[in-house]
């Protein structure tokens, strides 16, 4: 039995807190948890949700990776897999303590296939409509993925964790601490970071609108602009980390960085009397 897709909130998701939070079938029976988050640090959202299949399966010496648009997600912020248990058992999977090869395509062809997922670029989601409407089954994985032997692309979160954030004359301003995801598209909304202190001691906790970073890829840092006045207005503290979806925070927060909201960015409107509303084209 394939996967049946359900939507997810369009809110904003904290990666790091999500670690340990349950994974469950569609009538609420405990599948397992998720143990990482693998992020796209191209695409700046999440490729894959790294989950052990516990639960009813029982499959703890075992991890396995999920494409985001598989899941779903219930209103204790749970993920949810619109699939039978029966069928997870033959999902592909690889031992704990290694991790599947990302830059093959065939690991991806054969994780969407299974969870009946489609790839996340829209460019590519274009493609693949065209092909099913073409009566065309075979999708060029290799085309999508296209970086040969190249395995900086995808990090887990917990090796990101940590990163450098520099201004731009390649001062060490902050580091990141976790990654703020909006739901709805998988992609990076936000970056709570932490800066000040000496040595990493009593340090500020900041959030930066996500487009306010530029990751070099090459020295693996994240570049801003962000000054050190704008860092002390975007402080947050732990009783306050709520705030981070509610809208007019929100706008207050990209007001202060001088960005785009990241729902104006991502083309939609957030949820209206329990919908999400198309931004107009």
């Amino acid at each position: 039995m394939k996967t049946k897709q359900a939507p997810v909130k369009g809110t904003p998701w904290s990666a790091n807190e999500s670690i340990g939070t349950n994974v469950v079938g569609a009538n609420g029976e405990n599948l397992g948890r998720v143990e990482d988050i693998v992020l796209d640090r191209n695409e700046s959202r999440i490729a894959y949700v790294i989950v052990s299949y516990g639960g009813l399966l029982g499959f703890w010496d075992k991890h396995f990776a999920v494409p985001w648009e598989a899941f779903g997600q219930t209103a204790s912020r749970e993920l949810s897999l619109a699939i039978d248990p029966e069928h997870l058992k033959n999902a592909p999977g690889f031992d704990k303590g290694t991790l599947p090869n990302t830059a093959d395509p065939l690991f991806h062809e054969e994780v969407h296939s299974f969870y009946n997922a489609k790839p996340y670029s829209l460019e590519h989601q274009k493609k693949a409509r065209a092909e099913d409407q073409a009566g065309e089954r075979a999708f060029d994985w290799e085309s999508w993925v296209n970086r040969e032997d190249d395995t900086t692309w995808a990090r887990r979160l917990d090796e990101l964790i940590g990163t450098k954030i520099e201004n731009a004359p390649g001062e060490s301003i902050a580091k990141l601490k976790d990654v703020i995801v909006d739901s709805r598209e998988a992609r990076a909304a936000y970056a709570v970071v932490s800066f000040g202190g000496t040595l990493g001691f009593s340090a500020d906790t900041a959030v930066i609108p996500w487009n306010a970073l530029r990751l070099d890829l090459e020295r693996e840092v994240y570049v801003t602009d962000a000054t050190p006045a704008q860092l002390e207005q975007a402080k947050l503290s732990h009783t306050e980390y709520q705030n981070i979806e509610n809208r007019q925070y929100g706008e207050a927060l990209h007001g202060v960085f001088g960005t785009q909201p990241f729902w104006e960015e991502f083309g939609y409107e957030a949820e209206k009397n329990g919908e999400t509303v198309e931004l107009e084209k």
